[in-house]
């Protein structure tokens, strides 16, 4: 399915259910820890090396944090693995 402005609009709007896939094996699941991928899938015949590509369509929403306003998202005791 391709990303665009209008599907990423719906997405973000829609009122959160349950919803069934069918026919697909993608998923996503969220994480602090930092993640990394084997030598065997980095270098396999089946990474997706433009997968990114895919996203270029949709319109930037984020500002990543800068200067005071980074260092007050991280000092909450739970933004770092170190915090545990």
């Amino acid at each position: 399915m391709a990303r665009t402005p209008r599907r990423f609009q719906r997405a973000s709007t829609v009122e959160l259910e349950p919803e069934r896939l069918r026919g697909t094996l993608a998923f996503m699941f969220e994480t602090r820890y930092p993640q990394r991928v084997t030598r065997f899938a980095a270098e396999s015949p089946q990474l997706q090396a433009d997968y990114a590509d895919c996203w270029t369509p949709l319109p930037v929403r984020f500002t990543p944090p800068t200067g005071q306003e980074f260092a007050a998202s991280t000092s909450d005791g739970y933004s770092t693995p170190s915090a545990r």
